[in-house]
């Protein structure tokens, strides 16, 4: 696509040493990209500085500017600073392949790499876990602090020695500094009452009624219960029993049905995947 050309770096025409390539990341870069709705805009500078030597690249990503988010709290839009600093290897070698998180490896006559990915992965990974306008900022921690992801909701402030102080939080942290595509946490009833699930691959809930109240409420009749881990495949229908209508032919098996499509898609899929 033509607008992503403009994020091209020929670095085959760079010599041994220092070089710095500037690129303005505004609304139009995050409209482009495809099924991106976690940030739709911002007024940022992506500085790169390439320092090429015989056997490998190293560039350097500076990112400063501004975002558009939306208050996890208040729902009100407002503007977050940015400031981030990330490093990506390219090693010269044989043939272009991922080797790790931030090292790749080209052919010395690769013409060109593109960085639009990485920048708006850096981007990504730049953003708070919590998303409070600072107009609400102090009072959301002295009133509402604890009401994310651990806890829906906390009798008093939350200690220092909470689980989401102490575990959940350092966790998540620890799974983005890994360049893991990982947010939060995010307070149970806005995240589900905006329907926010939508725009994740997964959600992980850590209490059950924590998750399981919203999962039924908002699919009781489609959702599904599956169990990771085990040697087969295992799905159910979202509800119990239903031992009271038993008999009476009123029961929906709308859930029942979706669990049966869903065994035998998984199925098919480990089927073709072992192919």
């Amino acid at each position: 696509m033509k607008f992503w050309k403009t994020f091209d770096i020929e670095v085959i025409k760079f010599k041994e040493g220092l070089h710095e390539v500037v690129f303005p990341i505004e609304d139009a870069f995050f409209q482009q990209v495809e099924e991106n709705e976690l940030l739709e805009k911002g007024n940022l500078t992506a500085r790169v500085k390439i320092d090429k030597g015989a056997n490998l690249m190293e560039l350097t990503f500076h990112i400063v500017g501004k975002v558009q988010l939306t208050c996890d709290r208040s729902l009100e839009v407002f503007d977050h600073e940015l400031d981030i600093t990330e490093k990506m290897i390219y090693k010269f070698g044989s043939e272009v392949k991922e080797i790790d998180e931030s090292v790749m490896m080209i052919t010395r006559d690769t013409p060109s790499i593109n960085v639009a990915q990485l920048i708006y992965e850096y981007i990504l990974l730049g953003l708070p876990l919590k998303k409070i306008h600072p107009d609400y900022k102090n009072e959301l921690d002295e009133e509402d602090n604890g009401l994310e992801g651990g806890y829906v909701y906390v009798d008093g402030a939350a200690t220092e020695d909470s689980e989401e102080e102490t575990i959940l939080k350092p966790a998540i942290q620890e799974l983005k500094d890994a360049k893991q595509y990982v947010f939060g946490p995010y307070p149970a009833d806005g995240f589900f009452g905006m329907m926010h699930q939508q725009k994740f691959d997964g959600v992980l809930a850590l209490y059950h009624d924590q998750g399981l109240i919203p999962f039924k409420s908002i699919a009781f009749s489609s959702g599904v219960n599956f169990t990771a881990g085990l040697s087969v495949i295992r799905t159910s229908p979202d509800h119990g029993t239903a031992y009271a209508i038993a008999g009476k032919n009123t029961a929906d098996c709308s859930s029942f049905r979706a669990a049966l499509f869903l065994a035998s898609d998984m199925v098919e899929r480990h089927q073709a995947e072992s192919e």
